[in-house]
């Protein structure tokens, strides 16, 4: 099962209200559920369903198979505190977030993808209206805009699954983070995830060792999970996390820094949470950059084809030209 971004800050901010209201659990889903169909509607009925039977939030959520680790980190550490409104108020911001920026790039890029179409189909029409065949005309416009299509999906598959796979393999996580722009955000939205799972579960009153094994498991890149279980022994042995987090790689100085500076004072807390909210507004930055500069690629991707199928029409009249003059 899984649900769209706008469905889980919608889903969060209404769970976030009726949990501030007063309401407990299983009514505040009662409520949501009612006249909610498809994938929302069976992800509502099942946490019912689970809450009825006596599961926790963090149970609840963690048997819908709906959700990420982060998510259930941070409702459990939340629920611990008695902050669960907390938790999903945060949820839905980041969700929400996310859901613009994706928007944001679909939106511009709509000008070079109707370019793309309009220019298949206009500059093949000269070899139509030359006598080409249809079969001719529908190969060069509509077998070409399938390709791309393909392309397209293709690459997209490609990209999620290496984006899982940067999830355990410290290999290909580390060639994310060395890709232009995209590993950057990447990067930000691990350390984001990382910061507020950690406050939270921190808040909580939950232990170091795990506290650190589920914003390491949160953060959802194999360098920060591999930064964690090197970290474990030597916190067991009394060591605290800031200076083992200057060590690694995964971090970087000034997260590592801020972290001790924050361990020292007895305000890690508050560190945490400044953290969390830079990294997440330098990965949003990163994205609206990301939204800016991809349909600009696309558009001279389109511009340099049609300049190209310009040229061929062009080319193609003047050899026909010159072929009826010397008959």
């Amino acid at each position: 099962m899984k649900l769209r971004l706008r469905e889980k800050r919608d889903f969060y901010r209404e769970l976030e209200r009726l949990f501030r209201a007063g309401r407990a659990f299983p009514d505040a889903l009662e409520i949501m559920q009612e006249n909610t169909r498809g994938q929302l509607g069976k992800f509502l009925r099942g946490l019912h369903g689970a809450a009825l039977r006596g599961d926790t939030v963090a149970e609840a959520f963690a048997r819908s198979g709906a959700v990420s680790q982060m998510e259930i980190s941070m409702l459990e550490a939340s629920e611990r505190a008695g902050r669960i409104d907390h938790a999903c108020a945060q949820l839905s911001s980041y969700f929400g977030a996310l859901e613009q920026a994706r928007a944001t790039v679909a939106k511009r890029a709509l000008y070079p993808t109707f370019l793309l179409h309009f220019g298949v189909f206009v500059l093949a029409a000269p070899k139509l209206a030359m006598g080409g065949s249809v079969m001719e005309y529908a190969r060069q416009t509509i077998g070409f805009l399938l390709l791309i299509y393909a392309a397209v999906l293709l690459a997209w598959i490609i990209g999620e699954k290496l984006s899982r796979a940067g999830e355990t393999s410290v290999a290909i996580d580390s060639a994310l983070r060395a890709v232009p722009l995209f590993g950057k955000v990447r990067r930000s939205f691990a350390l984001a995830r990382f910061c507020a799972t950690y406050d939270a579960q921190l808040g909580a009153g939950v232990n170091v060792f795990d506290v650190l094994t589920s914003a390491g498991q949160a953060s959802r890149s194999a360098l920060v999970m591999q930064a964690v279980r090197k970290a474990l022994p030597e916190v067991r042995g009394g060591s605290k996390v800031g200076p083992l987090l200057q060590n690694s790689r995964a971090f970087p100085a000034a997260m590592a820094r801020a972290f001790r500076v924050g361990e020292e004072t007895g305000e890690l807390d508050l560190e945490l949470s400044r953290l969390a909210e830079e990294f997440e507004r330098e990965a949003l930055s990163r994205v609206e950059t990301l939204s800016d500069w991809i349909p600009k690629i696309a558009y001279f991707c389109v511009a340099l084809y049609i300049a190209w199928q310009i040229v061929s029409v062009y080319s193609g009249m003047a050899a026909g030209y010159e072929k009826a003059l010397d008959f």
